[in-house]
Formats: structure tokens, C-alpha cells, sequence
């Protein structure tokens, strides 16, 4: 069996050289990765595969393998890019393999840091559906930071701009973690990725295969993805969260004009607006880039809800009382 690794960090060193083609190593009805990485349970599957929980047995740690389906030398390539990628949102890549066999398919092994926590579809669901606009405003400033670092991303020899885009963007896909609620972005697509980088190289409008109905934003649909589709994405995301709403009837209801109408929404104007400009269906009308949505975010002015509705109801009864008062006298 022919192998080849991308490595990175003090965890692996470099191997290569031919290996004889063999079955996958078992141990206790498990499979085991390079005699190393024994996968525990499923944690999910997409468009790009399977990802499983697993254990490093050398250092004893656990971590997550992501078994990436495709063209293997393309993946290969941009698991290279994946593997240098620095951010405190991001989990940290360990290793990949490509194993390959002439008795079955080419399989290549994503191996990252585990994150302990919930992604925000178990965290809203725990919250009644829904969570509370502190924390989604907390959740959507810090996505922004890590699609900053991504669509800015340079190379490291050229330094030459090489953004990496997430494709995926959904309450999946976004975990916080258990100890301080920090937020991380995984699960980004990997075989999307790889296309785009072999059709920006030939000087062609890049191909997208894989997307997730609802969060994808149309031109992501018709196979041209730009930064601000994941722009798009994470703004379907937040209308998600923040209204307990399926995605579909989030957009049915955008298209109506109608989303905001409901008294159980309650999100604040200036919240909305920044939100609409996120999820414009034509991309020209849309917020280019997550720089531009972190300074609108920075600019906006919010009122606690107790306060809003002391405004609303409190204030004009206080005056009316004082007013009586002083009638009365």
C-alpha cells in the first residue's frame, strides 16, 4: 500500500515509502488509521465523508478522523493548505494519510483536535429551540474573526493571497466549547475546497458538488462560491438560532417580508437589518466580506430588553402617574 502524509506540529514525523496493500487493521471490532488512530464512534457524515471520534493510541488522547472521499491527489493538495491554517476558532490540524490500494478505493484521513462542547444546534436545542441574542451576537462576532483569518489567508512561500473559504457554514458545523463557550468552525469542505483550487488554477469559474440546502446561498447552488457565500451562510444561521425557525421557513418568510413581523421574533432593528444585508439573494446586493460585517456588528447600538420595554411601557406609565400626582395636589 502506497502512503503519503502531510504533517505537522512536534505529534508526527515525516514518513514515506511503499506499503503492502493489506485490509484495515481491526483491534476489537475497531477500526485503527496507520496503526495508530483507533476510531471509537460516528460523529457525523456529509458530502466529503464520514468523521469519527477517535484515540491516538501513541499519545493517548482523543481527537477526530475525517475519512475524505474524492479525487485523493487534489484532497491531498488542500489538506496541505488545511494542515498551516493558525487560529484560536479553528481545531488543529494533526495528520493526514492517503492510503492507497489496488484492491479498493483510495481513502485519505483527516486527523484534528477534538473539541469538547456542543455545537450550537445541541446548544439551541438545550436553550428551547432558540438562544439568546447576547450570546448569538457573541457567536457571530467570533465566526467573523476566523472568516477574516480564512478569506485573507496568504501562501506560505509566495505570500501570495490564497483565501480558504468554509463552504459549510450551519449550527452543525459551529461548536462551543465546553469550558468557556469559545467558539470553533469545523467541518470545512474539504472536496469543494480541492475543486476550487484546481479550477482557479486553470483560470475556470470553480465547480461546487456538495452544499447544504437552506444555509447555501444560490450561487453556491450553480457551482460559483465567493467569500461572501459563507458571508450568506452564517447569516442563515443566525436567523436559524436566533428564531427557532427551520432554515427553509426562515427563507420562505424573508422572501414574504414577513420574518420580522412576528411578535415571538423580537430581534432588534438594527439587528435585522445587518442580517437581511447578509442573506440578500443577489450576491452583488450582499455584504462583501466578513471585515465589513465585523465593522457594521462594531457600529451597532444595543438596548438590553429590559430596558426596551421600560421604554416602551414603563416610562410613558411614569409619566402618567407623575402626572396625576401633580393634578391631584
Amino acid at each position: 500500500m502506497g502512503t503519503k502524509k502531510i504533517k505537522r506540529g512536534r505529534r508526527n514525523k515525516v514518513q514515506t515509502g511503499p506499503r503492502k496493500s493489506q485490509q484495515p487493521t481491526t483491534r476489537q471490532g475497531r477500526r485503527v488509521i496507520k496503526e495508530r488512530y483507533l476510531l471509537q464512534r460516528e460523529l457525523g457524515k456529509g458530502g466529503m465523508g464520514k468523521t469519527f471520534l477517535a484515540q491516538d493510541t501513541h499519545f493517548g488522547d482523543q481527537c477526530v478522523v475525517k475519512i475524505v472521499t474524492g479525487d485523493s491527489q487534489l484532497i491531498q493538495r488542500e489538506a496541505r493548505r488545511l494542515c498551516y491554517l493558525k487560529h484560536e476558532g479553528i481545531p488543529a490540524y494533526r495528520d493526514f494519510i492517503l492510503e492507497s490500494s489496488q484492491n479498493r478505493e483510495d481513502e485519505a484521513f483527516l486527523v484534528q483536535e477534538y473539541i469538547r462542547g456542543k455545537t450550537l444546534k445541541q446548544y439551541a436545542k438545550d436553550q428551547g429551540g432558540r438562544i439568546p441574542l447576547p450570546r448569538a451576537l457573541s457567536v457571530m462576532r467570533q465566526a467573523l474573526e476566523v472568516l477574516e483569518y480564512l478569506h485573507n489567508r496568504k501562501e506560505q512561500d509566495t505570500q501570495e493571497k490564497a483565501p480558504v473559504l468554509h463552504l459549510d457554514i450551519k449550527p452543525e458545523n459551529m461548536i462551543l466549547r465546553e469550558s468557556d463557550h469559545h467558539l470553533f468552525l469545523i467541518d470545512f469542505g474539504l472536496s469543494a475546497q480541492a475543486h476550487i483550487s484546481l479550477f482557479i488554477q486553470q483560470g475556470l469559474t470553480p465547480s461546487i458538488q456538495g452544499y447544504s440546502p437552506g444555509y447555501s446561498p444560490y450561487e453556491q447552488t450553480q457551482g460559483r462560491v465567493v467569500p461572501a457565500s459563507d458571508i450568506y451562510a452564517l447569516g442563515m444561521t443566525m436567523l436559524v438560532l436566533l428564531t427557532g425557525k427551520d432554515v427553509r421557513e426562515v427563507r420562505m418568510l424573508l422572501d414574504q417580508n414577513t420574518l420580522f413581523q412576528d411578535p415571538k421574533v423580537n430581534i432588534p432593528t438594527n439587528v435585522t437589518r445587518l442580517l437581511q444585508r447578509m442573506v440578500t439573494l443577489r450576491v452583488e446586493d450582499r455584504i462583501q466580506s466578513a471585515e465589513e460585517t465585523l465593522r457594521q456588528m462594531q457600529s451597532l447600538r444595543l438596548t438590553p430588553s429590559w430596558t426596551r420595554r421600560f421604554l416602551l411601557w414603563g416610562l410613558p406609565l411614569l409619566l402618567v402617574l407623575l402626572g396625576l400626582f401633580f393634578w391631584l395636589r
